[in-house]
């Protein structure tokens, strides 16, 4: 199932993370928390590996597998530049 999340950005200090994300037996928990990170993010964050490793305590390689797991499963996307983003929409 090609997942989708409603992002709702509002002028507050929290961020909501859908149930399916959290409850999702494909994912791995590193993959949960990398998702549940990137929509706390402001709208004009690059999401770029570089950027990630710069936030996270864990390295390229691991950080770089944790998007391809993401993308595998529908929640992110890559541009034909490369670049990524989240699919956002409905769950």
């Amino acid at each position: 199932m090609v997942a989708r999340i409603k992002v709702e950005k509002k002028q507050t200090n929290f961020t909501i993370v859908p149930n399916e994300i959290l409850q999702s037996k494909d994912l791995s928990l590193q993959a949960k928390g990398l998702i549940a990170q990137c929509l706390s993010f402001p709208d004009n964050w690059n999401y770029s590996i570089n950027g990630l490793v710069a936030v996270v305590k864990k390295g390229r390689t691991a950080v770089m597998n944790t998007i391809k797991e993401l993308e595998r499963y529908g929640y992110v996307k890559r541009n034909c530049s490369g670049k990524w983003k989240i699919q956002e929409g409905f769950v």
